[in-house]
């Protein structure tokens, strides 16, 4: 059984969010009061907290440690302060310790949450949220700033120092005990500033855990944290020139064209600019999302509006700085992803050599980047370049994607080879079954392809 233990003092705001990341791993929450004046014991009751009022003289915190202990019988203690979060993988990870059973006292990773140059919603400029877990200065995403002890064995001799508050050092020189690191992150304010006076409702420390959990790979759960804000920001009507919120909307609409939301991505672009102004980021963005629209529509009309708009932003990105572009926080953020993006979207524009001209651009800053190597071989073909095309993919086809069959393909039924156009084929279809094709808008071709086959074999 694991009993959570919070102390607080007027925390109505910044409890609600604690408790309920305590819920579900924790059997019972137990919240001892060191004399609030607002609505904290209320809210902690009505969340189902077994609250308990403590008057300490000198704001001693072991006391009142001390004293939430006592109100447990057995099982395990996890102590966290009502401005602490569970980082992302902390439930699961408090979960198979307590399976285990072998541990007395639990070392968590605390990472303190402090403002980057652009404030608190922004990275670190050389952080990045879906990089290796590289260790920060603090000004940036946070820093793993040490292990504390916050997980232990509820043991009748179990309890605080008094003079220091965060050590057990009198319960562990007791006897032998066995200590474990346990890799369940919390999340709490640099230096004991309250984030709630900077963001009302938390929404800088929900920025942090919405950007852990993109760089985790939870996605569809940093969507829900990224929803949270935009709402929280446009309910509370944010001040118009508040660049803080460039990487956190540019998250939200990351987040949301990776779900195929595009015509969302859009909408939240539209409130981001009027809120922050213009950024080369939203442009990307927005071309981004107006290519995946275009793809998605049947009207030509509508197709060639929604292209020529992507043009416009992702030619502005592209040639955007490359720092100015970086400082969204997104891991496609760079002129050289502007760059490919824009050819694709020339190539959907049936403008094959204006876009082998943007996918050259890419490649000019990233030689191997293989979607706009595909992308150069793809406009070749379209300008029926086809001794160009057939040299420029063979070298493609040893990453075995299907996009690199497929183009092999198209050359050899464009140059009548009808058994290397059946050869190449099999081995896009070999390739489908284990990834999708890169650029999605090579699916037409393929089913071309696929008719043209069928035809032949009618």
């Amino acid at each position: 059984m694991l009993t959570a233990c919070v102390i607080v003092r007027d925390e109505e705001r910044a409890l609600p969010d604690c408790l309920a990341a305590l819920q579900a791993v924790a059997d019972r929450v137990v919240v001892v009061d060191l004399g609030s004046r607002d609505g904290t014991i209320a809210l902690a009751r009505e969340r189902g907290s077994d609250v308990f009022e403590f008057k300490t003289s000198g704001g001693d915190v072991a006391a009142a440690r001390n004293f939430s202990i006592s109100t447990v019988q057995s099982g395990f203690v996890l102590a966290i302060d009502a401005h602490e979060r569970l980082g992302p993988g902390a439930c699961e990870a408090l979960r198979r310790a307590l399976r285990r059973d072998r541990l007395d006292l639990g070392l968590l990773p605390v990472r303190e949450i402090s403002a980057g140059p652009g404030g608190p919603d922004a990275p670190h400029p050389n952080d990045s949220y879906w990089a290796s877990d590289a260790a920060s200065d603090g000004r940036g995403r946070g820093a793993e700033i040490s292990l504390l002890p916050r997980l232990f064995r509820r043991t009748d001799d179990l309890r605080w120092d008094s003079a220091e508050t965060g050590q057990l050092s009198g319960w562990l020189s007791a006897r032998e005990r066995n200590v474990e690191i346990i890799d369940a992150p919390l999340l709490r304010p640099a230096c004991g500033a309250r984030l709630l006076d900077i963001h009302p409702g938390d929404l800088a420390l929900r920025a942090v855990c919405a950007r852990e959990l993109a760089r985790s790979g939870e996605h569809a759960a940093a969507l829900g944290e990224t929803s949270r804000i935009w709402s929280a920001v446009r309910s509370r009507g944010a001040s118009a020139g508040n660049a803080k919120l460039i990487p956190t909307l540019g998250l939200h609409a990351w987040l949301l064209l990776q779900a195929g939301r595009g015509a969302e991505v859009l909408e939240v672009l539209t409130g981001g600019r009027s809120l922050c102004g213009e950024h080369p980021g939203f442009l990307l963005l927005e071309g981004s999302a107006c290519e995946r629209l275009a793809l998605e529509s049947n009207h030509t009309e509508e197709q060639d509006v929604l292209l020529a708009r992507a043009e416009t932003a992702l030619s502005r990105s592209a040639s955007a700085d490359a720092d100015a572009l970086g400082s969204i926080g997104l891991p496609t953020a760079t002129p050289w992803c502007a760059a490919t993006r824009l050819g694709t979207v020339r190539l959907l524009a049936a403008r094959p050599l204006q876009a082998r001209d943007a996918f050259e651009l890419a490649l000019n800053s990233r030689r191997d980047h293989l979607e706009a190597r595909l992308g150069v071989v793809e406009a070749m073909l379209d300008a029926n370049m086809l001794r160009q095309a057939v040299a420029a993919a063979q070298p493609l086809l040893k990453h075995d994607s299907a996009d690199a069959w497929l183009l092999a393909a198209a050359a050899a039924g464009s140059m009548d080879r009808a058994d290397d156009l059946r050869l190449f084929a099999s081995q896009t279809k070999q390739a489908l079954a284990r990834a999708p094709f890169i650029a999605p808008h090579r699916r037409f071709r393929w089913r071309a392809i696929e008719r043209a086959l069928a035809h032949d074999a009618a």
